[in-house]
Protein backbone atom coordinates (compact mmCIF):
# COMPACT_ATOMS: atom_id res chain seq x y z
CA UNK A 1 0.00 0.00 0.00
CA UNK A 2 1.58 3.21 -1.17
CA UNK A 3 2.17 5.57 2.22
CA UNK A 4 -0.16 8.81 3.32
CA UNK A 5 0.60 11.64 0.17
CA UNK A 6 1.28 14.72 2.20
CA UNK A 7 1.47 17.95 0.09
CA UNK A 8 4.11 19.76 2.47
CA UNK A 9 3.50 21.45 6.06
CA UNK A 10 1.39 23.78 7.31
CA UNK A 11 -1.34 26.55 6.38
CA UNK A 12 -0.74 30.34 6.83
CA UNK A 13 0.88 32.09 9.88
CA UNK A 14 1.03 35.56 10.81
CA UNK A 15 4.80 36.92 10.86
CA UNK A 16 6.80 39.73 12.12
CA UNK A 17 6.48 43.20 11.15
CA UNK A 18 4.34 42.53 7.93
CA UNK A 19 2.25 39.75 7.02
CA UNK A 20 2.88 36.34 6.92
CA UNK A 21 4.56 33.65 4.65
CA UNK A 22 2.39 30.70 3.94
CA UNK A 23 3.65 27.27 3.95
CA UNK A 24 1.94 24.41 2.25
CA UNK A 25 -0.60 22.72 3.44
CA UNK A 26 -0.51 18.54 4.23
CA UNK A 27 -2.80 16.25 2.61
CA UNK A 28 -4.84 15.41 5.52
CA UNK A 29 -5.67 19.65 5.18
CA UNK A 30 -7.38 18.76 1.80
CA UNK A 31 -8.39 15.42 1.94
CA UNK A 32 -9.51 14.66 5.59
CA UNK A 33 -7.61 11.82 7.85
CA UNK A 34 -10.39 9.94 6.90
CA UNK A 35 -10.47 10.07 3.24
CA UNK A 36 -11.17 6.41 1.63
CA UNK A 37 -8.54 7.31 -1.07
CA UNK A 38 -5.60 9.14 0.50
CA UNK A 39 -3.15 6.48 -0.51
CA UNK A 40 -3.87 7.50 -4.37
CA UNK A 41 -1.84 9.53 -6.62
CA UNK A 42 -3.72 12.88 -7.14
CA UNK A 43 -2.95 16.49 -8.69
CA UNK A 44 -4.27 19.18 -6.04
CA UNK A 45 -5.26 22.74 -6.47
CA UNK A 46 -5.60 25.19 -3.85
CA UNK A 47 -6.64 28.64 -3.68
CA UNK A 48 -6.67 30.86 -0.91
CA UNK A 49 -7.57 34.75 -0.37
CA UNK A 50 -6.27 36.72 2.32
CA UNK A 51 -7.67 39.80 3.55
CA UNK A 52 -6.24 41.94 5.74
CA UNK A 53 -9.44 44.51 6.92
CA UNK A 54 -7.61 47.30 8.49
CA UNK A 55 -5.24 47.48 5.77
CA UNK A 56 -7.94 47.43 2.95
CA UNK A 57 -5.54 44.62 0.90
CA UNK A 58 -6.63 41.43 0.24
CA UNK A 59 -3.76 39.20 -1.11
CA UNK A 60 -4.33 35.31 -3.38
CA UNK A 61 -2.29 32.24 -2.65
CA UNK A 62 -2.25 29.53 -5.31
CA UNK A 63 -0.13 26.16 -4.86
CA UNK A 64 -0.42 23.44 -7.28
CA UNK A 65 0.93 19.56 -5.86
CA UNK A 66 1.74 16.36 -7.70
CA UNK A 67 1.80 13.58 -5.33
CA UNK A 68 2.80 9.95 -5.86
CA UNK A 69 4.33 6.92 -3.45
CA UNK A 70 4.87 8.89 -0.97
CA UNK A 71 6.38 12.03 -2.76
CA UNK A 72 4.80 15.24 -3.20
CA UNK A 73 6.14 18.32 -5.63
CA UNK A 74 4.04 21.14 -6.25
CA UNK A 75 4.98 24.83 -7.17
CA UNK A 76 3.53 27.63 -4.90
CA UNK A 77 2.97 31.72 -5.32
CA UNK A 78 2.31 33.72 -2.06
CA UNK A 79 0.95 37.20 -1.63
CA UNK A 80 -0.47 37.84 -5.31
CA UNK A 81 -1.61 41.30 -4.81
CA UNK A 82 -5.52 41.37 -5.74
CA UNK A 83 -7.16 44.51 -4.64
CA UNK A 84 -5.95 47.67 -2.45
CA UNK A 85 -2.86 49.34 -1.75
CA UNK A 86 -0.66 46.38 -0.60
CA UNK A 87 2.25 46.80 2.27
CA UNK A 88 0.53 43.79 3.96
CA UNK A 89 3.51 41.62 3.30
CA UNK A 90 6.50 41.94 3.87
CA UNK A 91 7.42 40.01 0.11
CA UNK A 92 4.71 40.35 -2.60
CA UNK A 93 4.69 37.61 -5.37
CA UNK A 94 7.19 34.86 -3.80
CA UNK A 95 7.23 31.37 -5.57
CA UNK A 96 8.47 28.60 -4.30
CA UNK A 97 9.38 25.01 -5.09
CA UNK A 98 7.57 22.44 -2.37
CA UNK A 99 9.74 19.02 -2.21
CA UNK A 100 8.31 16.43 0.41
CA UNK A 101 8.23 12.97 1.67
CA UNK A 102 6.63 10.63 4.03
CA UNK A 103 7.46 7.34 5.39
CA UNK A 104 4.77 5.51 7.18
CA UNK A 105 5.90 3.74 10.30
CA UNK A 106 2.78 1.15 10.06
CA UNK A 107 5.29 -0.88 6.98
CA UNK A 108 7.73 -1.45 9.98
CA UNK A 109 4.86 -3.00 12.02
CA UNK A 110 0.92 -2.68 12.69
CA UNK A 111 1.43 -0.78 16.25
CA UNK A 112 2.95 2.26 14.69
CA UNK A 113 0.29 2.16 11.96
CA UNK A 114 -0.64 5.64 13.57
CA UNK A 115 2.60 7.59 12.72
CA UNK A 116 3.89 9.00 9.71
CA UNK A 117 6.80 11.61 9.50
CA UNK A 118 7.31 14.18 6.59
CA UNK A 119 10.61 14.82 5.12
CA UNK A 120 10.56 18.45 3.64
CA UNK A 121 11.59 22.12 1.61
CA UNK A 122 10.17 25.10 0.30
CA UNK A 123 12.58 27.42 -1.36
CA UNK A 124 11.71 30.22 -3.58
CA UNK A 125 12.72 33.81 -4.78
CA UNK A 126 10.64 37.41 -4.89
CA UNK A 127 9.17 37.36 -8.65
CA UNK A 128 10.23 39.55 -10.90
CA UNK A 129 14.01 39.37 -9.50
CA UNK A 130 13.19 42.96 -9.81
CA UNK A 131 11.36 43.41 -6.91
CA UNK A 132 13.49 41.04 -4.18
CA UNK A 133 15.49 42.97 -1.31
CA UNK A 134 18.58 43.06 -3.91
CA UNK A 135 17.19 44.07 -8.06
CA UNK A 136 17.87 41.14 -10.20
CA UNK A 137 20.74 38.91 -7.93
CA UNK A 138 20.11 35.29 -6.80
CA UNK A 139 22.16 34.89 -3.50
CA UNK A 140 21.64 34.11 0.76
CA UNK A 141 19.94 37.45 1.05
CA UNK A 142 17.31 37.25 -1.77
CA UNK A 143 16.95 32.78 -1.50
CA UNK A 144 14.49 32.14 0.69
CA UNK A 145 15.01 28.87 2.36
CA UNK A 146 12.91 26.66 4.92
CA UNK A 147 13.16 22.95 5.75
CA UNK A 148 11.28 20.59 8.05
CA UNK A 149 10.17 17.48 9.83
CA UNK A 150 7.07 16.87 10.56
CA UNK A 151 5.61 13.71 13.03
CA UNK A 152 1.76 13.06 12.76
CA UNK A 153 0.35 11.45 14.95
CA UNK A 154 -3.12 9.73 15.05
CA UNK A 155 -5.15 9.32 18.59
CA UNK A 156 -8.74 8.29 17.15
CA UNK A 157 -8.61 7.20 14.05
CA UNK A 158 -10.68 9.01 11.65
CA UNK A 159 -11.57 12.03 14.41
CA UNK A 160 -8.49 13.23 15.85
CA UNK A 161 -4.47 13.73 14.88
CA UNK A 162 -1.63 16.03 15.89
CA UNK A 163 1.41 17.01 14.67
CA UNK A 164 4.71 18.68 15.91
CA UNK A 165 8.43 18.59 15.06
CA UNK A 166 11.56 21.22 14.26
CA UNK A 167 11.81 23.57 11.20
CA UNK A 168 14.95 25.79 10.00
CA UNK A 169 14.26 29.43 8.16
CA UNK A 170 17.24 31.45 6.67
CA UNK A 171 17.21 34.89 7.22
CA UNK A 172 16.25 36.35 3.87
CA UNK A 173 12.47 34.64 4.67
CA UNK A 174 12.26 34.71 8.24
CA UNK A 175 13.25 38.99 7.94
CA UNK A 176 15.14 38.42 11.07
CA UNK A 177 17.94 35.99 11.54
CA UNK A 178 18.31 32.48 10.31
CA UNK A 179 17.11 30.35 13.16
CA UNK A 180 15.50 27.04 14.02
CA UNK A 181 12.27 26.77 15.98
CA UNK A 182 9.24 24.34 15.88
CA UNK A 183 5.85 23.74 14.92
CA UNK A 184 2.47 22.20 15.97
CA UNK A 185 -1.02 21.84 15.19
CA UNK A 186 -4.24 19.48 15.68
CA UNK A 187 -7.05 18.79 13.00
CA UNK A 188 -10.36 17.10 14.16
CA UNK A 189 -13.04 15.55 12.49
CA UNK A 190 -16.21 16.66 13.21
CA UNK A 191 -18.50 15.06 10.35
CA UNK A 192 -16.89 12.12 8.89
CA UNK A 193 -15.96 13.28 5.14
CA UNK A 194 -17.95 16.38 5.45
CA UNK A 195 -16.29 18.99 8.29
CA UNK A 196 -13.07 19.35 9.96
CA UNK A 197 -11.29 21.76 12.23
CA UNK A 198 -7.35 22.86 11.97
CA UNK A 199 -5.13 24.86 13.85
CA UNK A 200 -1.56 25.10 13.43
CA UNK A 201 1.27 27.25 15.48
CA UNK A 202 4.96 28.13 14.48
CA UNK A 203 7.06 28.99 16.86
CA UNK A 204 9.90 32.38 16.52
CA UNK A 205 13.43 32.55 17.41
CA UNK A 206 14.12 32.91 21.98
CA UNK A 207 10.79 35.41 21.60
CA UNK A 208 11.63 37.07 18.46
CA UNK A 209 8.33 36.56 16.41
CA UNK A 210 9.74 36.30 12.42
CA UNK A 211 8.09 35.81 9.21
CA UNK A 212 6.95 32.20 9.75
CA UNK A 213 6.28 32.51 13.40
CA UNK A 214 2.13 32.49 14.32
CA UNK A 215 -0.81 30.98 14.21
CA UNK A 216 -4.17 30.22 12.11
CA UNK A 217 -7.31 27.98 13.01
CA UNK A 218 -9.43 27.07 9.96
CA UNK A 219 -12.81 25.19 9.34
CA UNK A 220 -13.19 22.81 5.67
CA UNK A 221 -16.47 22.10 4.19
CA UNK A 222 -16.12 19.01 1.74
CA UNK A 223 -18.81 20.22 -0.29
CA UNK A 224 -18.15 16.94 -3.31
CA UNK A 225 -15.62 14.42 -3.26
CA UNK A 226 -12.80 16.06 -5.32
CA UNK A 227 -13.95 19.77 -3.78
CA UNK A 228 -13.86 21.78 -0.31
CA UNK A 229 -14.30 24.98 1.12
CA UNK A 230 -12.65 26.51 3.61
CA UNK A 231 -12.31 29.43 5.94
CA UNK A 232 -10.53 30.77 8.79
CA UNK A 233 -8.16 33.46 10.70
CA UNK A 234 -4.82 34.05 10.88
CA UNK A 235 -3.75 35.20 14.83
CA UNK A 236 -0.70 37.42 15.22
CA UNK A 237 2.08 36.22 17.52
CA UNK A 238 2.30 38.05 20.74
CA UNK A 239 4.18 41.74 20.74
CA UNK A 240 4.50 41.10 16.79
CA UNK A 241 2.81 44.51 15.71
CA UNK A 242 1.04 42.30 13.36
CA UNK A 243 -3.21 42.21 13.04
CA UNK A 244 -5.63 39.26 12.36
CA UNK A 245 -6.46 38.71 8.85
CA UNK A 246 -9.64 36.79 7.45
CA UNK A 247 -8.49 33.78 4.90
CA UNK A 248 -11.01 31.73 2.58
CA UNK A 249 -10.48 29.68 -0.59
CA UNK A 250 -10.70 25.89 -1.95
CA UNK A 251 -9.57 22.67 -2.65
CA UNK A 252 -9.70 20.94 -5.90
CA UNK A 253 -8.13 17.68 -6.72
CA UNK A 254 -7.95 14.86 -9.09
CA UNK A 255 -7.30 11.06 -7.89
CA UNK A 256 -5.90 8.66 -10.32
CA UNK A 257 -6.61 5.28 -9.87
Amino acid sequence: MKPILLLLLIIPLNSYAKGAHKLSKTVTSIMGIDAEDKDEDRLALNFETDVYYYQATDYAAPMLTYSTHGWDMGVSSQNVLMSGGGGSQNFQNDTYLNIAKTFKYGQFHKHLDSLSTTVGTQNGLVIPLNNSVEPGKINHNTLHQFYFIDTDITLIKNRLSIHVGPYYVNQALSTTTSYFGYETGIQVVLIPKKLRFNADYYSGNHGVNSNVSGAVAQMTYSYIRSFELFAGVGVPETASGNEFYGLMGFNLFKIFN
